[in-house]
C-alpha cells in the first residue's frame, strides 16, 4: 500500500511537468474523493489521514479569487501564503491534487521578486 501511495505520489508529481490539457485530462478522470486515497488495516491511522487531508483541502481556494489557485500557507487565520510556507507543503499539495496551486503560487513569488524587498538573486 505504502509503495502503490508513493507511486501515486511520484505520478502526481511528473504531472505538474505535463502541459495544461496533459495534467487536467487525467486529474479529471478522477474523482476528488479518490486522489491520494489512504487505507490501512489500522482503522485509527486511516481516519486520521482522512481527517488530515480533508483539513488541507479546506485551505485550499479555487480559480475565482483574484490570486487564482491558491492555498493558505501562513501563520493561522493570515487568508495568506508565504514562500517558506509553501516550500514545506507544496509536496503535499502536490500529492492531493494542488498542482494547479502550487504552480499559481510559485509563478507569484517569481513575479514579484524585486529588489526593494530584500529579494537578491544569485547573492
Amino acid at each position: 500500500m505504502i509503495r502503490s501511495l508513493l507511486l501515486f505520489g511520484v505520478a502526481a508529481l511528473f504531472l505538474s511537468g505535463c502541459d495544461n490539457s496533459a495534467r487536467k485530462a487525467v486529474i479529471e478522470k478522477l474523482p476528488q474523493e479518490q486522489i491520494a486515497v489512504f487505507v490501512s488495516t489500522d482503522k485509527h491511522l486511516e481516519n486520521t489521514y482522512n481527517w488530515a487531508r480533508k483539513m488541507a483541502l479546506s485551505y485550499a481556494h479555487d480559480g475565482t479569487d483574484p490570486v487564482g489557485y491558491w492555498y493558505e500557507a501562513a501563520l493561522p487565520q493570515r487568508e495568506a501564503f508565504c514562500m517558506r510556507d509553501v516550500s514545506h507543503q507544496s509536496v503535499g499539495a502536490q500529492i492531493l491534487g494542488l498542482a494547479e496551486h502550487n504552480k499559481n503560487m510559485f509563478r507569484k513569488f517569481a513575479e514579484n521578486i524585486s529588489e526593494s524587498k530584500g529579494v537578491h538573486i544569485g547573492k
